[in-house]
């Protein structure tokens, strides 16, 4: 990634101690510069700026404007040189401590680069690739947790960013691996080892892994509330369903008040027996009543038995709760059509087919006809 720095004026050379001649040069030398940098001819801008310097050696923003071409190539040991020359003319010049730190991170100088760019931080707060760069450093060094909360800080300020989402994603991989090693290291016989390693896998969507680890840490931990679930939820993700269902129901055993088993297991149960469906997710919706799965499972239980109106009450309930699934719309069409109201089902339908057609939008693949 190439980053740019507004060009800085030059100083006033009136008060400079060289003849007219000299500063009128340097001035048509800097306008030479800037042409040729924005029609692309970089190493024609870079001569420029080295003639200016034969005239002037001690301009140091020219030193910078200099480094920033070198940078812009990725000559990122040139680059160094001429700006860390530009701030021994000039410690205040922010761009030339923040392309110096930059080029010292491409060049895996991890220390100089820390230092660098916490000076570029502390004169401009708001050079947020300075501030990226820094915590990259940071991150170098071995420095995670101060990092990490960097990445936190900056993806606060700029949440679209997809650098600072990428950094901040790949440290928290980092932390978990450091966490990790840390639990092998002084319990590796701990259930909570195959956890971390089923989370990871499940994370990846890599559900067939994450069921063997929970295996695992179900087999060493057995009465432990939650982990049945958690081994039930990834063997349904892998298209297990009656091992999930069993997993459900022994949670359900260990934890009666998992809503979240419950209303899981309604929807492993949906297809075969919907009056079972209905209890589950009744017993989910009594412990969560804002639980819009649970009202969509039941909705459709009661379609399946031919409940039309419990069935349109707890669809309705679904949509309100979560109006961003078309399922529900999908569902709400039928029961409808199945009392015989024709109108509410075309709209139903309308509902379904925008929001399917604006999903496959989102996701670039082509929507049904």
């Amino acid at each position: 990634m190439i980053f740019f720095w507004v060009f800085l004026l030059l100083p006033c050379l009136a008060v400079r101690s060289i003849c007219q001649d000299s500063a009128s040069r340097i001035e048509d030398l800097h306008q030479q510069a800037q042409s040729a940098e924005r029609a692309g001819n970089l190493n024609a801008a870079i001569e420029k700026y080295q003639a200016i310097l034969r005239l002037d050696p001690d301009l140091p923003v020219a030193y910078n404007n200099l480094g920033r071409l070198y940078f812009a190539q990725t000559r990122y040991s040139e680059a160094i040189e001429v700006l860390k020359h530009a701030l021994q003319l000039d410690a205040t010049l922010e761009p030339s401590h923040a392309l110096l730190g930059i080029s010292y991170y491409k060049t895996e100088n991890y220390e100089a680069a820390r230092r660098e760019l916490s000076e570029a931080v502390r004169l401009d707060p708001a050079d947020r690739t300075a501030e990226l760069y820094l915590a990259r450093s940071l991150e170098a060094l071995g420095d995670l947790e101060k990092a990490s909360g960097m990445y936190s800080k900056l993806q606060q300020k700029d949440p679209a960013n997809p650098e600072i989402l990428y950094s901040e994603g790949l440290i928290y991989m980092k932390l978990a691996s450091k966490a990790l090693w840390k639990l092998q290291a002084v319990a590796p016989d701990s259930y909570l080892v195959d956890v971390i390693l089923a989370t990871t896998a499940e994370a990846e969507r890599h559900y067939d892994e994450a069921a063997f680890h929970l295996k695992k840490a179900v087999a060493k931990a057995p009465d432990t509330p939650g982990l049945h679930y958690e081994l039930a939820h990834a063997l349904y993700q892998n298209g297990e369903h009656e091992e999930a269902l069993k997993e459900y129901r022994l949670e359900l055993q260990h934890n009666p008040r998992s809503y979240m088993a419950s209303w899981e297991a309604a929807r492993v149960l949906l297809p075969s027996d919907p009056r079972e469906a209905v209890e589950l997710s009744s017993h989910a919706l009594e412990l969560n009543p804002k639980l819009a799965p649970a009202y969509l499972i039941r909705g459709r239980a009661f379609l399946q038995l031919k409940e039309l109106n419990k069935s349109v009450e707890d669809l309705k309930k679904a949509a309100a709760l979560d109006s961003q699934e078309p399922t529900v719309h999908f569902q709400l069409a039928l029961a409808y059509r199945g009392l015989g109201m024709s109108q509410q089902a075309e709209q139903e339908a309308a509902i379904f087919a925008q929001m399917e057609k604006a999903q496959h939008t989102r996701d670039g693949t082509a929507s049904p006809d």
